[in-house]
Parts: C-alpha cells; sequence; structure tokens
C-alpha cells in the first residue's frame, strides 16, 4: 500500500548538516541526490501517491510517486529540499519539519552514508569526542585563514619617516609580535624627536 504525500509543505523548519567529502558549491544536492539514489534506493523508492507530476522540457510527464522524487525534486517540481555548502565542506540541508516521517529516515541515512558514521546512541563516546575536537580544529584554521584573508598588503611611502616607521613595525609586528609595539613606538619617538 502507497502512503499518500502532501502536494506541497512549506517553510524549511528542520536543518541538518551534512560533511560533504569536499566543497560542492550548488552541486551538493545533486551529490546528496544521486547518493540517497544509489545507497538509500529502498528508501529513496519507496512508492507514494500525490497525484502531481513534473514534466521534461519535451513535455512528458515525470510522475512524483516516490520519497526521493517528493523530496529531491524532478524537472517541472522542485521538491522539497534545500541544499546549502557555500562555505567549506559542511552542507546544511534545510527541508519542511512536518514532513512525513519516512522523509526524516531518508536524511538521516544520508547523513549516516555521506559521514560514514552511525546516528544512534550505541555510538563509543571516545569516536564522537574525536569528531567533535576534529570540527573545532577545523573551524580553528578557517577562522585563521579567513583572517589572513582580511590582512592584504599595505603599500607604504618609505621615502617618508611615518612610512618609513609604519613598514619597519610592520616587520617587526610580523616577526617579534610581543616586542613589536615597543619597538615600533620607540623608533617613532626616535624618528619624531
Amino acid at each position: 500500500m502507497t502512503q499518500e504525500f502532501p502536494v506541497r509543505l512549506h517553510g524549511y523548519g528542520a536543518i541538518v548538516v551534512i560533511r560533504l567529502p569536499e566543497p560542492m558549491g550548488g552541486g551538493a544536492k545533486i551529490y546528496l541526490r544521486n547518493i540517497a539514489k544509489a545507497k538509500a534506493a529502498k528508501i529513496y523508492h519507496t512508492p507514494i501517491e500525490t497525484g502531481i507530476s513534473g514534466r521534461t522540457d519535451s513535455g512528458e510527464e515525470i510522475p512524483i510517486n516516490t520519497v526521493g522524487r517528493w523530496f529531491f525534486g524532478v524537472p517541472g517540481y522542485m521538491g522539497h529540499v534545500r541544499v546549502s555548502n557555500w562555505e567549506g565542506n559542511l552542507a546544511q540541508v534545510e527541508f519542511p519539519a512536518d514532513s512525513p516521517s519516512i522523509v526524516h529516515e531518508l536524511v538521516d541515512r544520508l547523513k549516516e552514508i555521506v559521514e560514514g558514521v552511525r546516528n544512534d546512541d550505541t555510538q563509543d563516546p571516545r569516536v564522537v569526542l574525536e569528531r567533535a575536537m576534529q570540527l573545532i580544529q577545523e573551524k580553528k584554521s578557517q577562522k585563521l585563514q579567513s583572517r589572513k584573508k582580511r590582512h592584504l598588503p599595505i603599500r607604504f611611502n618609505i621615502w617618508s619617516p611615518a612610512g618609513l616607521v609604519a613598514m619597519v613595525g610592520r616587520v617587526f609586528e610580523s616577526m617579534l609580535l610581543p616586542i613589536s609595539t615597543e619597538i615600533s613606538g620607540a623608533l617613532s619617538r626616535r624618528l619624531w624627536s
């Protein structure tokens, strides 16, 4: 017996973050759909009844008759998932919170498959802690990288006393951070006195 699904649910109340093998940008949704079709096929191809269909460019009907088609969409029917992957390899999967339970199962199974981690209470706490520490370290390195990108090189006019002091200060700052302020201040006082 096939389960009857709503034609359209509105709102994106459920959010699940899935760690992808690499950053994918706009291709993350297609990647997740292909993984679901291949490795979560039992859930993806579960028959449902909606009474609607999408259409190909040539006008052929594509019935929305499986959980996967309802969730990911087909040409002419956008589906019920929005996947964002614009920073790093974390994909934010958003879908209506009041989706049928089998849809939540599909998302949980996808996360399990893609991350290679089981989402149950029997998981070893050491593995969870190790994974959490990895995530923290990755976030720290991402923050450091973004900070480095924001510090663009400054051009100095070394022929002016202020430019020379600024340049020397930057050199000392990069080499000897703890004492650079002291040295730069001393050089500045000497040049300006």
